[in-house]
Order: structure tokens, then C-alpha cells, then sequence
């Protein structure tokens, strides 16, 4: 099955979301189906800082169905994260890219992101033995070390 790998590179200019501390910021990348189905990853957090470097990528399993591609940055708190922005986008292979943090009117700061396609390539053939292939194999593989002729040297 076809496969998005996305990498969530950092993000920066987040806003201050504690009292005492910058946001222990964490990304979460979702991608959403047209049938509501979610397939969702996230990043370890990176604490007191408003431009983490996450340097996370996971692999999404895709179908023809999906819809929407969505990195959310969130303050991780105690008791309730902090939603700080997303960026939203469509399912396909992007270049490195920056893209603006929002919730709601708010720009939120910024997340660098890249996603390429990841096809699975198809097995390799089977290992013939070596009889299918050449004749003068079988005999090349009786042969010993001790057997095997020596070149003079000139």
C-alpha cells in the first residue's frame, strides 16, 4: 500500500503559552480520510522553547480516500495541552516547506515540514539455484580452493 513519509522538521516564533516558561512544544501529524478515518503520529516534546527542533518523521499508510494532511504544534501541560496552531494540506509529496501555524485569525508562528511518497518497491525475484542458470556453474562450485588452478607470475 502507498505510504506518505512525513518529516516534521522544528518549527519557530511559537507564541508563550505558560506563565513561567516557554511552550514544551510537541507535533502531531494526522491524516484524515474522506470516511473520517485517522491516521495519526507524534513527536516526542522539546521543552522551553519557542523554535523546537523535532527532526521526527513517521511513515502513513495511504489510500486513494485520503483527504487532508494536518501538522498541529501543542503546548504539552500538566493537566490540559495547549493547542498553539496547524497547518493544513493536501496528502501529496511536498519539498522541504515552511507553513503558517494558525488558530483561528491568529498566526501562531511557523512549522518546516517535508513529505515524500513511499512506494514499496516489489520483492525481488526468488533466488534461482545455480543448475537453472549456467551449466558451467554446478562445475565451478566443485571445484575447491585447493583445486582451483594457480597463474604463474611472470
Amino acid at each position: 500500500m502507498p505510504s506518505l513519509h512525513v518529516c516534521v522538521i522544528g518549527a519557530d516564533g511559537l507564541p508563550d503559552t505558560d506563565w513561567f516558561t516557554e511552550p514544551d512544544a510537541f507535533a502531531r501529524v494526522t491524516l484524515l480520510g474522506e470516511d473520517g478515518d485517522l491516521r495519526t503520529c507524534e513527536s516526542s516534546k522539546v521543552s522551553n522553547s519557542r523554535s523546537p527542533q523535532w527532526n521526527y518523521c513517521c511513515l502513513l499508510s495511504l489510500d486513494e480516500r485520503a483527504s487532508k494532511l494536518t501538522i498541529d504544534v501543542v503546548d504539552k501541560d500538566i493537566f490540559d495541552d495547549d493547542f498553539i496552531g496547524s497547518c493544513e494540506l493536501l496528502p501529496v509529496a511536498h519539498e522541504l516547506q515552511r507553513c503558517e501555524l494558525k488558530n483561528g485569525d491568529n498566526l501562531n508562528g511557523h512549522v518546516e515540514f517535508q513529505i515524500d511518497d513511499h512506494t514499496p518497491s516489489p520483492p525481488p525475484p526468488p533466488l534461482l539455484p545455480c543448475s537453472a542458470l549456467l551449466p558451467s556453474c554446478l562445475a565451478r562450485q566443485s571445484l575447491s580452493a585447493a583445486e582451483t588452478p594457480l597463474r604463474a607470475a611472470h
